[in-house]
């Protein structure tokens, strides 16, 4: 895939959001690993620094030397494939001052209580300039939510958990060197080498023993072909480039998933296309790309209010494409630095529901993905939301009482 059809959802959506703690009594819980695919994660907040996974060799080997001799250089808590290094996350982004690395969090909480109070997001923009007067601070809480993305998901994720998870960033930091011109579609030696990369990021987290995935980013056709035509100027290359670009990437991501079946991917279903309007993703024009993609270890996941259950207009759905919904709207979680702000979007259906999934597994860890899957499923309330593969919202409560029941033959 290349940098902008992994990224130009995250751009989109700054979505996070949390799970209830459950009551339901549960036996001896098992330590699994878990594994989050996004942008920059600060490993060191504290939320995270106590369940992140550590490789041992690199931790206490020497800096610069692959230590493990697993071909990767320093990568003590993951990956960073975007970069080809262990770096995870950018520190020198934040302010070298601890109490405004803290206000970071009230600057994302302000843009979330004024998103609640807009019925319409295409009108984002205006709502910038009429809080700021200066379109300087949409530019903020752009970068904001950028860098903040990676670390929220994975508070989520990890939350109420005895686990353990690891970093595979994907996705650059906005100061990173920009895509040089090129021609409109990869070639056929820059598939290979994505396709290349991919798989062996994949090969990474099995040889970590990685169970459950958890994937916030993504991007739709209509999204794509809109931004490529703004690029290119020509709405007929951009519809051409758009389709076939996103059918490289859909062959991509196959493959790479297919390869590990031992893995749940957990997936966001998308914020809609370039209109920020949720969409019906099992039309083709709308088709998300990576959770849009049929594979039995595969769960696609919408937003929903944890509360009432009802989905905000900017979520994706389709009664194929997308399996359930889970909650994703003010939620709060860790932000990078030590702080925490409230966020709201689909991206928070992913950790939520991998959240999900790997306290399952802590529970009865010899299920295989394709019980976990069906257990989220069945784990549902019924809603009156738009058509979905389950039928509604994910029940944390129920999917552990279907989990304890798992272990009695």
């Amino acid at each position: 895939m290349s940098k902008t059809c992994l990224s130009s959802g995250l751009l989109i959506t700054l979505a996070l959001a949390s799970l209830p703690a459950a009551s339901v009594a549960v036996p001896f819980r098992t330590p699994v690993v878990a594994a989050i695919i996004d942008g920059a994660v600060d490993c060191r907040h504290p939320d995270l620094a106590k369940c992140v996974w550590t490789n041992e060799a690199e931790e206490h080997g020497t800096v610069g030397i692959d230590d493990d001799g697993n071909g990767l250089v320093d990568d003590i808590h993951g990956w960073n494939l975007s970069g080809g290094n262990g770096e995870l996350f950018d520190y020198h982004q934040l302010p070298a001052d601890d109490r405004e690395q803290k206000a970071l969090g009230s600057e994302l909480d302000a843009f979330d209580v004024l998103l609640q109070e807009m019925p319409d997001l295409t009108k984002v923009v205006e709502l910038a300039l009429c809080y700021g007067g200066s379109v300087e601070v949409m530019k903020r809480w752009t970068f904001l939510g950028e860098l903040s993305h990676g670390t929220h998901c994975a508070g989520l994720l990890m939350k109420n958990t005895v686990s353990k998870f690891s970093v595979l960033r994907l996705i650059p930091g906005s100061d990173a060197d920009p895509v040089p011109n090129r021609t409109p579609l990869p070639t056929q030696a820059e598939q290979e080498a994505e396709a290349g990369q991919l798989a062996a990021a994949f090969s990474y987290l099995h040889r970590n023993k990685v169970r459950v995935v958890s994937v916030s980013l993504g991007a739709q056709v209509s999204q794509m072909k809109q931004f490529l035509a703004e690029e290119f100027r020509d709405e007929k290359l951009a519809d051409r480039c758009s389709r076939e670009m996103m059918a490289c990437g859909t062959a991509i991501w196959k493959s790479a998933i297919r390869r590990h079946p031992e893995m749940l991917f957990v997936m966001s279903a998308g914020d809609g296309g370039g209109d920020l309007q949720g969409d019906d993703t099992d039309l083709p024009e709308e088709f998300h790309l990576p959770s849009g993609l049929d594979l039995p270890n595969l769960v696609s996941v919408t937003a929903c209010d944890r509360a009432t259950g009802r989905i905000p207009g900017f979520s994706n759905y389709g009664r194929r494409s997308v399996h359930l919904a889970a909650p994703g709207i003010s939620e709060s979680s860790a932000v990078p630095g030590g702080g925490y702000a409230r966020m709201s979007g689909t991206s928070a259906a992913a950790p939520n529901t991998a959240n999900a999934a790997i306290r399952i597994l802590e529970i009865n860890p010899r299920l295989a993905p394709d019980q976990v899957k069906q257990i989220l499923l069945a784990g549902t309330k019924s809603w009156g939301g738009p058509p979905l593969a389950s039928g509604g919202c994910l029940d944390l409560e129920k999917c552990l009482e279907l989990a304890v029941r798992s272990l009695t033959p």
